[in-house]
C-alpha cells in the first residue's frame, strides 16, 4: 500500500503542474579554438533565456568580471528584433565587460542563438551576474536598472554523463559486493 502512494506522489511531483518561474539565464561553455597570439583557448558562452518578457528598449546586460576574463568578443544574437553588442573587459581599467542584448520591440523572441566568445584568466565561472535595464529609445542611454540576478552554468552533456556513470559504478559496486552470512 505504501508503495502505491509513493508511486502516485512521485508521479505527481514529476509530471504535475510546475511552479511559476522567474526569468532566468543558463549558459554552456565550449572551447572553439586557440586563436590568440599567446595561445590561450577561446571559449564560446552560449545562453538560454527563459521567462523574459522584455519591452522595447529594455536590455539584458550579462557582466564579465575583469578578475575572471581577459577579453570578450564576437557577439551573436537575433538581428531582427534584438541588438547585441559587447563592451570590453577592463575598459576603463577594472571595469567589467558586458554582453548586451537589447530588445528593439515589445516581447521579442529570445529563442536565440545568443553567444559570445571569451578568453578566460582562470576556470569557467559557475555564475555570471546580469541586470535588466531600461534604456532611452534611439540613443540607448541608461535610464534605470529594473532587476539583477545571476546566470547559471550548465555543464556540457558529456560532463553530466561522466558524473552519472560514476554514480552507477559506485552503486553497482556496493550492491554486487558479497554479503557476509549471519
Amino acid at each position: 500500500m505504501k508503495l502505491r502512494y509513493g508511486l502516485v506522489l512521485s508521479t505527481l511531483l514529476l509530471f504535475g503542474p510546475s511552479p511559476a518561474r522567474a526569468a532566468a539565464i543558463e549558459y554552456s561553455v565550449g572551447v572553439v579554438g586557440v586563436t590568440t597570439p599567446g595561445g590561450e583557448p577561446v571559449h564560446r558562452f552560449t545562453y538560454t533565456f527563459t521567462g523574459f518578457e522584455l519591452e522595447a528598449f529594455q536590455e539584458v546586460e550579462i557582466r564579465f568580471s575583469p578578475l575572471q576574463f581577459v577579453s570578450i568578443f564576437n557577439p551573436v544574437g537575433d538581428g531582427i528584433d534584438i541588438s547585441v553588442v559587447t563592451y570590453q573587459v577592463n575598459n576603463p581599467p577594472g571595469a567589467a565587460g558586458t554582453f548586451s542584448v537589447v530588445s528593439l520591440i515589445d516581447a521579442p523572441s529570445l529563442i536565440g542563438p545568443f553567444s559570445v566568445d571569451a578568453i578566460l584568466s582562470g576556470p569557467v565561472p559557475n555564475h555570471l551576474s546580469f541586470a535588466v535595464n531600461r534604456l532611452v529609445p534611439g540613443t540607448f542611454a541608461f535610464v534605470e536598472q529594473l532587476s539583477t540576478d545571476s546566470a547559471n552554468y550548465v555543464p556540457e552533456p558529456s560532463s553530466l554523463g561522466c558524473v552519472a556513470l560514476s554514480f552507477v559504478t559506485v552503486f553497482l559496486g556496493k550492491s554486487l559486493r558479497p554479503r557476509r552470512p549471519i
